[in-house]
Order: C-alpha cells, then sequence, then structure tokens
C-alpha cells in the first residue's frame, strides 16, 4: 500500500509522518519528526519544515532542503530521489 500526498500547497504535516525514523541499518534515530520540526538527535539540532504537495522543505540555517517524500507503508518512508530509505522506530 503507498500513500500519496496530494495537497497543492504547504500543508500541516500529516499525523503519518510524526515519529522517530531511522536510516536503514541503523540503530539510532536519523531524525524524529513532531509537529513542523524536524529533530536530528546526533548534532542536536532541530530545524522547521513544512509538506508542500510531496515535497518535504527544510529551513537550514543558511540553506532551504527539498526532498521528494513518499511513504512506502505507514512504517517506510522514502526521501529524495536518491531513495533514502527510513524505518519507523516502534516504541
Amino acid at each position: 500500500m503507498r500513500y500519496k500526498f496530494t495537497d497543492k500547497v504547504a500543508s500541516p504535516v500529516p499525523a503519518i509522518l510524526q515519529g522517530i525514523w531511522a536510516a536503514v541499518g541503523e540503530g539510532n534515530a536519523s531524525f524524529v519528526i513532531k509537529g513542523s520540526r524536524i529533530n536530528y538527535p546526533q548534532s542536536s539540532r532541530t530545524y522547521p519544515f513544512s509538506l508542500s504537495r510531496d515535497t518535504l522543505i527544510i529551513q537550514y540555517d543558511d540553506y532551504q532542503g527539498r526532498f521528494q517524500v513518499r511513504l512506502h507503508t505507514r512504517d517506510t518512508l522514502i526521501l529524495g530521489d536518491e531513495k533514502q530509505f527510513f524505518y519507523r522506530f516502534k516504541k
């Protein structure tokens, strides 16, 4: 099952994206999405972001990162053209 993001303008972050995500093969969290902020635990940095259509827009300190975002399943997130896979940490 694939989830689509079809909003045509920036919108609130869907609840389905909220949570703790880890890259394939990693034992630690790569990032945490909570509300409209993304936290990178390894660097202790948090940044605001928004979602526009299928694009995650992160406002870093000195640039704006734009990543295509797609959920393959409820617990598998695919980011960017390079197809970086992340899995949701279970509590």
